[in-house]
């Protein structure tokens, strides 16, 4: 995090400069507006980025694992292999085109539809991804 680097520089004209936009300048400075929003955002008191034992990782990370869920993993997950599909057509050529995975992709993350499908498509396209992974698997153990 770049206020914690300037808060905890060498350089003790930085490290003024940067305490003096935390504890004072909030709207003023950049980098106050900067620890302002953060502390907003990760729900911290910015006074906090004064402590050298302040562990800033670990508090976006516990933000993190409170916000996400099985669902939006999952959603992810499923994002990955059409985007796969997508950038290397030829693993699915034969069961859909170029236009039904990014149809496929913007109905996952926007969940609308940019031209009429049945959803019975993207089960169907679903289901054979499952099955494609079970047939490889079971090669692979033979």
């Amino acid at each position: 995090m770049q206020v914690s680097k300037c808060v905890h520089s060498d350089c003790y004209i930085v490290k003024a400069v940067a305490r003096h936009a935390i504890l004072h300048g909030h709207m003023t400075s950049p980098l106050g507006r900067s620890a302002l929003h953060c502390g907003l955002r990760f729900k911290f008191n910015i006074g906090r980025l004064l402590d050298p034992r302040f562990d800033y990782c670990n508090l976006v990370w516990n933000n993190y694992l409170c916000n996400v869920s099985a669902e939006l993993l999952a959603n992810v997950s499923v994002l990955k292999d059409f985007l796969l599909f997508r950038d290397k057509p030829e693993l699915c050529s034969d069961i859909f085109n170029t236009d039904d995975i990014t149809c496929f992709i913007t109905v996952l993350c926007s969940g609308r539809s940019t031209k009429s499908f049945c959803l019975l498509d993207l089960f169907l396209f679903l289901f054979c991804v499952c099955i494609c992974v079970l047939f490889t698997c079971t090669l692979c153990t033979i």
